[in-house]
């Protein structure tokens, strides 16, 4: 069922916010969320309609099921039906490791991006659909930051200006609120590989793809990631070198090629499902804040992203730039741009070393082969790993007890 717009642009434009959250994702909704529970007048946008999907790989790791216990969110996992998971098995050049993982589940983002915007409507956010939407300048007295908002849809064209005492961007790796603010706009890596997914109908697939198990297949050209989600489908996230896309004429394709190479059993029916294709998603932001804005999400910054990190990292940080905006709005200064970065940081910069070890060593077989042979002897040199994956967040919000 569509989630429909709770305002009309020309209300938007003639209303004074606290918060304009731009990008209507886990971080967007969760920040919008978070800031509405604590009395902010907020705006959400977002230049698609939902529910939608997205190229993910699906999981929501231990550590992000904490987050959104935390944050009285847990509820959808348990009404979108997620699937609970307790292993991940690698494989490459027909050699595998499994390794335990729980805590984690597995869910399609049209469900679990519905959830959370739901949940920030009903504490009160005001959310504009099929609205793009661009950064613009301070007002002249600096305590304002104005926002263009395009809406496409049945209002093609339409534009007005929206204002706010702060602006949260999550729109994404593409930044495409920052047309005018280049110098906020991440960086794609020179190595960046493209995203690509789909979803294939549980008819279409071999039963060897058990549920409860993350599936990675590596090769040298980019990995597949597949996981059986809510209703038995089976969600295939790829990371693939760009050059692996040019030419084809069978979209599913280099999917089928990763998985032959690893020794995966095939899916006949890959090209019947309905694929999706990324910008180069590899990037690094000089800064996730500036005047009167802060980044999250992967706005600020993307690294591929293994067991839901992608997600975590999202939900915690749109709870902590909400808690930082509700803590700080009245006396803003650029101190706080600065506190944000610093914070950002701690809470998903470190974690993103891990993803850049394991994409690294993901691009060179023999070095996965290598690994897999000193995991087989050795099982308990992942136990650190898995235990930092899952660990609990700090606490990211001072308000939940007045929630439960």
């Amino acid at each position: 069922m569509t989630i429909s717009a709770t305002i009309d642009l020309d209300e938007a434009a003639r209303t004074g916010w606290d918060a304009v959250v731009v990008g209507a994702g886990p971080a967007g909704s969760v920040a919008a969320r978070e800031l509405s529970s604590r009395g902010l007048r907020t705006l959400l946008v977002d230049r698609k309609s939902f529910p939608r999907n997205k190229v993910c790989g699906a999981c929501v790791n231990g550590r992000a099921v904490a987050a959104l216990v935390q944050l009285g969110l847990d509820g959808i996992l348990q009404r979108s039906h997620a699937v609970p998971l307790d292993r991940f098995r690698v494989q490459s050049c027909g050699r595998q490791v499994v390794v335990p993982l729980p805590g984690g589940v597995a869910v399609t983002r049209s469900a679990l991006d519905a959830g959370l915007l739901e949940a920030a409507v009903e504490a009160g956010t005001e959310f504009l659909p099929d609205t793009s939407a661009t950064l613009l300048d301070v007002s002249a007295g600096g305590s304002a930051r104005e926002v263009k908002l395009v809406q496409s849809g049945h209002n093609r064209g339409k534009a007005l200006v929206a204002s706010a005492k702060v602006v949260l961007l999550a729109d994404g790796v593409g930044n495409s609120s920052l047309q005018r603010h280049h110098q906020l706009q991440s960086q794609v890596a020179a190595s960046s590989r493209i995203g690509f997914g789909g979803v294939v109908d549980i008819n279409n697939y071999p039963e060897s793809y058990e549920s409860g198990t993350i599936y990675m297949a590596v090769a040298k050209e980019g990995y597949v990631g597949l996981v059986r989600v809510e209703g038995g489908s089976l969600n295939i996230a790829a990371a693939l070198d760009p050059a692996l896309m040019k030419g084809r004429t069978r979209q599913a394709e280099p999917i089928a090629r990763i998985l032959e190479e690893s020794g995966f059993p095939a899916i006949d029916q890959l090209e019947s499902a309905s694929w999706s294709g990324t910008v180069p998603i590899t990037r690094r932001s000089p800064r996730p804040a500036g005047r009167r804005v802060l980044m999250l999400g992967d706005a600020a910054g993307y690294v591929e992203p293994f067991t839901g990190e992608g997600i975590c990292g999202a939900v915690c940080s749109g709870a902590a730039a909400a808690r930082l905006v509700s803590r700080r709005l009245a006396t803003w200064s650029d101190l706080v741009e600065r506190e944000w970065q610093s914070r950002h940081r701690r809470l998903v910069g470190d974690r993103q070393h891990w993803c850049r070890w394991l994409a690294r060593l993901a691009r060179h077989p023999r070095a996965v082969r290598a690994a897999f042979a000193t995991v087989s002897l050795f099982p308990w040199l992942v136990r650190p790993i898995v235990k930092h994956l899952n660990q609990p967040p700090g606490r990211l919000t001072e308000a939940v007890e007045s929630r439960s």
